[in-house]
C-alpha cells in the first residue's frame, strides 16, 4: 500500500512542494479533500436519536480522550453527515485521511474568531495539502449550517449535526483545535498553534512543544471565585466582583436572575457599554456603540480600553497578549428581595470606581457637540402617524426594505446605526459617524422604505421618497466618553 507521508521515497511531499503551482479553487478542494465541520460549545444539548441519513448519536459509554491516547477504532469508522461536498457525498468517515496528519477544527456560525481563521486554515491545507487535512465540527442544524454558507459563497464541505465527535474531544471554547498523528491525540490547542512551522516539524517526526489546553472549571450560574470556580482568588482584583482574565479562551456574559449578573473576559469598553445599557440606555446597541463613543485619553490607554487597533493586525498571539493584559470580569449579586431600581447604575459606578483607580480614567455618558448625521423631515414629508397596529420593526429579504408599525421613530435611527452595518461600504458616513433624531415627530409612525439599503447615498434616496433625509452636520450628541479621572 501506498505510504500517504513519504510516498515510499522517505522524504515527505511538502518539502518537495514549494515550486508554484497553479491550480483552481475547485481543484484544490477536490485534491486537499478537506472536510469542514462545527461544533457549537455554548448549549449543552441531548443526544439526538440516531436518523436515517447517518447522524450518530452521543454516548455515556464514551470516554473523553487525551494527549497521546490511541483513536479508538468506533471513531474512525462512525459516519459523519456532510454538506456541500464536492463529489455530492452526504456520509464521510475520519478513516478516510488515516494516513494524514488531522486537525479537527470546532467551529459555529456565530464565532467571529472562528470566521476569522478562515484564511489562515486554507492557505495551510493549500500549502500542506497531501500531507494533512483539516476538518471542521459543528452541531448546528443541517439547514442552517447549508444556508450560511450560501449565503456567504463558501464552497466548503462541512459535518453538520455532530454530537458525537464532541463527546471524545470536549471543551468550553472554541475555535479549538484537536491534532491526530499517527492514529494517536497529539495536541490540543489555540488558533494560535495552528502554523507553518509546527505542522512541518510534525510531519517531520520532531517533538512540538505544545501550549495544551487546559479545562477550567466554570460554572456560570455561580459567582466567580467561590470553591474555585473559574480560578482562585490570587486573580481577584475587586470586590463585587472585578477579576483579571479567566484563564481560558470564553467570553460572555450571563444573568441567573434579575438580581445576580456575570460578565466575563470582556474588553473594557464592553463592560462600560453593558452597564450603560443597564441604566437604560437603549439606543446604544452592540453594533453602533463605537459611534457614539469620544476618547479624551491618550493613544496608549485608548488601546487598553478599545480592542480596534489589535483587531487590525489580525496577529493571533499579539490579540492573545492584548487580552489576557486588558479583558476583565465583572460578578455582581445581590438578595433577591433586593429592590432592582437600586441596581440600575450599580454596575456603572463600580466599574468607573475601579477603573479611575487602577487605570485612571473614568466613563460618562453625556451631551457633546460633535459631528453626526441628522435626520430631518423635508418639504415633500407627510404624516407618518401611527395607525395603531400591532407593533413590528423588521426587515425585509436581503434587506431590500425595512417595516417600522407603530414605533417610535428612534426605531428607525437605530435601524440605521446598527442593522446595517455590514451592508454598507466602509466608506461610508453611514458607518462613520453617529446619526441623531431631529425630525420632532413625537409618537408612534408607520413607515416602510423600500429600495437599496447597500450604501449612504442609495439610503438617502429611500428616504427622501418619504420625505426625511440624513444631512451631515456639527450638533448635540449624547456621547460615551472616556476621559481622565478627577
Amino acid at each position: 500500500m501506498t505510504d500517504f507521508y513519504t510516498n515510499g521515497r522517505g522524504v515527505p511531499k511538502f518539502l518537495r512542494q514549494k515550486l508554484p503551482q497553479i491550480n483552481t479553487p475547485f481543484y484544490l478542494w477536490r485534491t486537499a479533500l478537506s472536510v469542514l465541520v462545527f461544533v457549537c460549545f455554548q448549549f449543552v444539548c441531548l443526544a439526538q436519536e440516531s436518523r436515517d441519513n447517518g447522524a450518530l448519536k452521543a454516548s455515556d459509554s464514551i470516554k473523553p480522550l487525551e494527549i497521546g491516547d490511541e483513536i479508538p477504532e468506533e471513531l474512525w469508522e462512525a459516519p459523519l453527515q456532510v454538506v456541500n461536498h464536492p463529489e455530492g457525498k452526504e456520509v464521510v468517515t475520519l478513516d478516510e485521511y488515516r494516513g494524514k496528519l488531522i486537525i479537527l477544527d470546532f467551529w459555529a456560525t456565530w464565532c467571529i474568531p472562528c470566521l476569522n481563521s478562515f484564511p489562515k486554515l486554507e492557505k495551510l491545507q493549500d500549502d500542506f495539502k497531501e500531507d494533512i487535512v483539516i476538518i471542521s465540527l459543528t452541531e448546528e442544524r443541517r439547514s442552517l449550517v447549508h444556508d450560511f454558507l450560501k449565503n456567504s459563497n463558501k464552497s466548503m464541505q462541512t459535518v453538520v449535526e455532530d454530537r458525537y465527535i464532541k463527546e471524545y474531544f470536549p471543551h468550553r471554547s472554541i475555535p479549538h483545535f484537536i491534532w491526530i498523528k499517527d492514529g494517536r491525540v497529539l495536541a490540543a490547542v489555540g488558533i494560535e498553534s495552528v502554523n507553518e512551522n509546527n505542522i512541518e516539524r510534525v510531519l517531520l517526526g520532531e517533538d512540538v512543544e505544545f501550549v495544551h489546553r487546559k479545562q477550567i472549571n466554570f460554572d456560570r450560574s455561580k459567582p466567580l471565585m467561590v470553591a474555585g470556580n473559574g480560578g482562585d482568588e490570587i486573580n481577584m482584583l475587586y470586590q463585587s466582583v472585578i477579576t483579571g482574565r479567566i484563564p481560558e479562551d470564553i467570553s460572555g456574559e450571563f444573568s441567573p436572575n434579575p438580581t445576580q449578573f456575570i460578565y466575563y473576559n470582556q474588553t473594557i469598553d464592553h463592560l462600560f457599554f453593558s452597564a450603560l445599557q443597564r441604566k437604560g440606555i437603549k439606543n446604544l446597541t452592540f453594533f453602533n456603540n463605537r459611534k457614539y463613543t469620544l476618547f479624551e485619553v491618550d493613544d496608549s490607554l485608548k488601546n487598553r480600553i478599545s480592542p480596534l487597533r489589535v483587531l487590525k493586525t489580525k496577529d493571533d498571539l499579539a490579540m492573545r497578549e492584548w487580552a489576557e493584559r486588558n479583558t476583565f470580569c465583572y460578578n455582581l449579586v445581590f438578595p433577591k428581595e433586593s429592590n432592582l431600581s437600586r441596581l440600575d447604575g450599580r454596575m456603572f459606578q463600580d466599574l468607573n470606581q475601579f477603573f479611575s483607580n487602577y487605570l485612571n480614567f473614568e466613563c460618562v455618558y453625556e451631551t457633546r457637540k460633535v459631528k453626526a448625521l441628522a435626520l430631518i423631515k423635508t418639504d415633500s414629508f407627510e404624516d407618518i402617524s401611527s395607525e395603531g397596529r400591532s407593533s413590528s420593526i423588521k426587515w425585509g429579504a436581503k434587506h431590500q426594505s425595512l417595516s417600522i408599525v407603530n414605533s417610535p421613530i428612534q426605531m428607525l435611527v437605530n435601524r440605521l446605526s446598527g442593522k446595517t452595518y455590514d451592508l454598507i461600504s466602509k466608506k461610508s458616513n453611514l458607518d462613520q459617524l453617529p446619526i441623531v433624531d431631529e425630525t420632532g415627530i413625537e409618537g408612534n409612525v408607520d413607515l416602510f422604505l423600500e429600495g437599496d439599503f447597500s450604501d449612504f447615498d442609495s439610503i438617502r434616496s429611500v428616504l427622501r421618497s418619504k420625505g426625511l433625509d440624513l444631512v451631515e452636520k456639527e450638533t448635540l450628541v449624547k456621547m460615551i466618553v472616556y476621559k481622565y479621572a478627577n
